[in-house]
């Protein structure tokens, strides 16, 4: 695991358990990679806490459609990759993998949008895992 969660984090997370789509943020060159399935496990102001099935190394820049449960909207963002640690003793092709997340571009209307859906979970103090 590279870079340790909770380390440098002063915001609370709160639990907040949404699908989201990702693609990677490819280099001069190269296209964007397709679009691929994941959850967001918890949220704060800062970033997130996503469940991924591939591993990706910290510094990945990520496009991110954060999909909100009852009103049946998306938050379009980006984000960069800051710690990653593998979840199973012994990895399998599409097991998950867990990521933190910084977010680097994200409206003030997401911002608002994940706030209120984060208000309404249960808070999480800084450092804390999910259960």
């Amino acid at each position: 695991m590279a870079e340790p969660p909770g380390e440098r984090r002063g915001a609370e997370r709160r639990a907040c358990v949404l699908q989201i789509r990702y693609q990677t943020i490819p280099g001069r060159a190269r296209r964007p990679r397709s679009w691929r399935k994941g959850f967001c496990l918890n949220c704060s102001a800062g970033g997130l806490l996503l469940q991924l099935p591939q591993l990706l190394p910290p510094g990945a820049g990520l496009r991110l459609e954060i999909h909100l449960p009852a009103r049946s909207a998306v938050v379009a963002c980006a984000a960069r990759v800051r710690w990653n640690e593998i979840t199973a003793p012994t990895p399998q092709p599409g097991d998950p993998y867990r990521h933190g997340a910084l977010f680097t571009a994200i409206t003030p209307e997401g911002r608002t949008a994940l706030e209120k859906l984060a208000s309404a979970a249960k808070a999480r103090p800084p450092g804390a895992r999910p259960a």
